[in-house]
């Protein structure tokens, strides 16, 4: 790749390219639970013509800037349910805010044994919706087995 066709990831930042767009969202990727947003983490909102995809990446929800997450438009959220992540808890309440069309948990079962600090299971993210009574009601959840894939057309 040239060295010119590369872009810095500055929060807020919006990049067209022919056909799509990409936004940098803040993130947080710390352990303090009310933390500031961490210049060095982000998420991105690529933006087609068939659909927002929302890449929540490794950041977690409880920060300064999630309005900023919970008002994106979103058609297809792929969001962390690892506990060093979002975990299944707050990767259940985004996915409730942003009401997308489909979600695909992810960050789940990459380490072998299982650690217990890594948790998140897509299980028990389908249980955190159901127990928090959240309403889903035009969303498909897509669970993939760990290295699987997903198609969109």
């Amino acid at each position: 790749m040239a060295q010119e066709s590369l872009v810095e990831a500055v929060h807020g930042a919006r990049h067209e390219y022919e056909g799509f767009s990409v936004e940098v969202v803040p993130a947080n990727h710390t352990n303090s639970v009310a933390a500031a947003v961490s210049p060095d983490a982000c998420g991105y909102l690529l933006r087609t013509k068939y659909g927002n995809i929302y890449l929540a990446g490794d950041g977690r929800f409880d920060h300064e800037e999630k309005a900023t997450i919970a008002g994106l438009d979103v058609d297809y959220l792929l969001v962390p349910i690892n506990d060093t992540n979002l975990g299944v808890g707050f990767a259940a309440l985004v996915t409730h805010l942003l009401q997308p069309r489909v979600v695909v948990p992810v960050h789940y079962g990459y380490t072998f044994p299982p650690v217990r600090s890594q948790g998140g299971h897509p299980a028990e993210f389908v249980t955190a919706l159901a127990a928090r009574n959240y309403s889903i009601p035009t969303t498909d959840i897509v669970i993939l087995r760990p290295g699987g894939r997903l198609v969109l057309a």
